[in-house]
């Protein structure tokens, strides 16, 4: 509790200082959120985890603005906290000014290095063209055995049609690293080849909008294929994901929603499984007046096989209704009542927890249902906050436990129970000089057997700042607080309390001139080796630095 005060008070602090300072905007600022993509999300993933919809304007056309392309980054791996947190849209500066294209190049301890280029085609035509590649590699971690490498490459075309626009994009990313979260067992150098595991993924991703404002119509589509494997078990899981989003107006206050998704997942773990999921969703909106809105539908959901643990319904229903009323211009509250099949992957387990057992069970949770209330909206035009308490019950809660055969590898875990939500969020933004925001987020587990949520954290906190100091230096801060981790080995029956997350990161850029830049990144400044899975310790303060070439 003293740390969640105190991480309170620092930001409150902070934002009455440069608050004082930051001239006056000149755009009201936008209700829009971001993800900082440190590891793949702890807390529960929204209903429509497999669901994207495009919101594309006239602006998006005519420019293309640099791609921040979220590469794969590991838990433990990188010289940060492992949280991927819903935070407010705080824009990390560059230090490239008007340049879009650039190639950077560093070093940092733990004889890191770095590098990442960026290209594309002129933004005023039609067909845009663009080329991002990135490399970070550690040789030496906080124990033995512990140095990491990651490496990505991936590259998008669009075109813009008059009514419509066409967006197509390939990656390829690799991490390396091995398992050394062997504890008192320290194996032998002779022995470290045999802990090395190494991911690769290959995804190619196509995108299709319509945009003309003028029509009662509107429906976009993607169709995204991922394919994965893991060196050392020989798994692999191929991910074929299509979907269609259809809208018709019907007049000013009714519009009907169709949403389909096939989602196709073939696995090898341990065995090959048809794990597919089949997702059907209409709902009805309707507007009484400019205060208050209603939509209602339902959802069916369909999969394939009963999945590995062989207790899930193959057809389940979930209805669907949300409202909001404006209760003032720019504040609205809400309520929602959904549920859903939770997709579980392994790709998306071999991101949030890369130092997987090979004997894993995979099973989509079920959401039976959650119950949400909330407010959110614009006190001022600097000023915005979206509040809510949230309450769900889910079957086949995933969660990780320390596998019995090899304490340094985890097997998956799954309960059943309810969650009590609280969540926070607000945003300040004084001009382009100046923003911050803080995202705080509380869980409370109710399980069966009185059980833990293990290492799934009841508390997150993120705090993300940005602050250019003139032309030439400009500062990106974030810090990170994770509460509640719990661990258990369950052969022994012991449990364990991991101890509180705190990570502070800063990064700066100072511009020599129009195409040359340097650059200091910090990391863990406070030197915590802290576990956010038990028994790997990640590195302590590290950083950074090298130059950057803009053209």
């Amino acid at each position: 509790m003293k740390i969640i005060i105190t991480f309170l008070f620092v930001f409150f602090l902070y934002l009455s200082v440069f608050a004082q300072i930051a001239p006056e905007p000149n755009n009201q600022l936008e209700n829009t959120e971001i993800v900082i993509e440190k590891n793949k999300k702890i807390i529960f993933p929204e209903l429509n985890k497999v669901t994207e919809k495009a919101n594309i304007s006239k602006k998006q056309i005519n420019t293309l603005e640099q791609q921040k392309y979220s590469f794969i980054e590991h838990p433990s791996l990188l010289p940060n906290v492992e949280s991927k947190v819903r935070v407010p849209a705080i824009k990390e500066t560059s230090g490239l000014g008007n340049r879009p294209h650039f190639i950077k190049l560093g070093f940092g301890n733990y004889l890191t290095t770095f590098a990442e280029g960026y290209v594309s085609s002129n933004s005023l035509k039609p067909l845009q063209l663009s080329l991002h590649a990135k490399h970070f590699a550690s040789a030496t971690g906080p124990l033995d055995f512990s140095g990491n490498s990651m490496n990505g490459i991936k590259t998008e075309a669009r075109y813009a049609f008059k009514k419509s626009i066409l967006r197509w994009n390939f990656g390829y990313n690799r991490v390396g690293f091995r398992f050394y979260g062997y504890g008192n067992n320290k194996p032998n150098e002779s022995f470290k080849d045999t802990l090395f595991q190494a991911y690769n993924y290959l995804n190619t991703n196509l995108y299709f909008s319509k945009i003309d404002t003028n029509s009662k119509w509107f429906y976009n589509s993607f169709v995204k294929f991922n394919f994965m494997n893991s060196k050392k078990f020989v798994n692999t899981e191929q991910d074929l994901n299509i979907q269609t989003n259809i809208s018709y107006e019907i007049d000013e206050f009714k519009k009907v929603n169709f949403d389909v998704n096939a989602n196709l997942i073939l696995n090898s773990i341990p065995q090959t499984n048809d794990r597919s999921i089949y997702k059907f969703k209409p709902t009805f909106e309707y507007k009484f007046n400019d205060k208050l809105k209603f939509n209602f539908g339902f959802a069916l959901f369909y999969n394939k096989i009963k999945d590995t643990l062989n207790i899930e319904k193959k057809i389940r229903l979930y209805p669907h209704i949300d409202a909001e009323y404006n209760v003032l211009e720019n504040i609205k509250i809400y309520g929602i009542m959904s549920g859903g099949t939770i997709k579980n992957s392994y790709s998306d387990l071999s991101l949030e927890n890369p130092f997987l057992s090979n004997q894993l069970s995979l099973a989509h949770s079920n959401q039976k249902f959650i119950f949400t209330l909330g407010m959110k909206g614009s006190l001022s035009r600097i000023f915005y906050s979206n509040i809510s308490f949230s309450y769900q019950n889910v079957d086949n809660l995933l969660l990780y436990a320390p596998s019995m055969s090899d304490s340094s590898r985890f097997n998956t875990v799954y309960n059943q129970g309810s969650i009590l939500n609280a969540n926070g969020e607000i945003r300040f933004q004084k001009s382009e000089k100046f923003s911050i925001g803080l995202k705080l987020n509380y869980n409370s587990f109710s399980l069966q057997n009185n059980q833990k949520a293990w290492l799934r954290p009841n508390f997150e906190a993120a705090l993300v700042s940005n602050f250019v100091v003139s032309k030439r230096l400009d500062f990106y801060a974030e810090a990170f607080v994770l509460e509640g981790l719990y661990s258990k080995n369950f052969i022994s029956g012991n449990e364990r309390k991991l101890n509180t997350i705190v990570d502070i990161n800063i990064k700066s850029n100072y511009k020599l001139n129009n195409r040359l830049s340097i650059y200091l990144y910090l990391f863990n400044i406070l030197g915590n080796k802290y576990e956010r899975f038990i028994n790997y310790p990640i590195k302590s303060i590290n950083f950074v630095g090298g130059l950057t070439i803009s053209f």
